[in-house]
């Protein structure tokens, strides 16, 4: 008996923190957005002008790091409501733990090409500072809804068993 009240607080701790980190992504994300729309609003005679002297090509490779954020932001929520859902209870597709994965993959090599940046550029600058505690900080966030959700569906496993066994 006391191993399954074990289980089930543990259960709980995991869907809450699994409903608490989505929610910390889900934010993350829109303040992410409302910053890059703040960050054009407030440099818009900069952009215009800077823009004006792209080249074709350049100014493709612009349109796609755009996109690139866009669809991260995008991934960011799914995640976060996908967490949020199994949190609750709702949601089982493990896709969005594939998606994770991904993130988690795609953000440790934007940590490593900034330290290659900053090793052969040597130009420490506060802004690649806050964007490598930013990144790290959303790798920590997403390893632990990875692992939350994954222990989480352990779990709940181990216990239908041994409900079954029991029945």
């Amino acid at each position: 008996m006391k191993g399954g009240i074990f289980v089930e607080a543990n259960i709980r701790k995991l869907e809450n923190n699994l409903v608490t980190i989505g929610t910390g992504v889900v934010i993350l994300s829109l303040w992410t957005l409302l910053k890059n729309i703040l960050y054009m609003f407030v440099y818009q005679e900069e952009i215009e002008k800077e823009s004006s002297t792209l080249q074709p090509i350049e100014t493709v490779f612009v349109i796609g790091l755009i996109a690139a954020g866009v669809v991260v932001l995008v991934l960011h929520c799914f995640i976060g409501m996908s967490a949020i859902d199994e949190g609750k209870g709702k949601r089982k597709h493990p896709v969005y733990l594939f998606v994770t994965g991904f993130i988690i993959i795609f953000y440790a090599a934007m940590i490593l090409l900034e330290l290659l940046l900053l090793f052969f550029n040597k130009d420490f600058s506060l802004k690649l500072a806050v964007s490598m505690v930013i990144d790290v900080t959303t790798i920590g966030l997403m390893i632990d809804i990875l692992t939350s959700s994954l222990r989480l569906r352990k779990l709940k496993k181990q216990k239908a068993e041994k409900e079954e066994s029991t029945v």
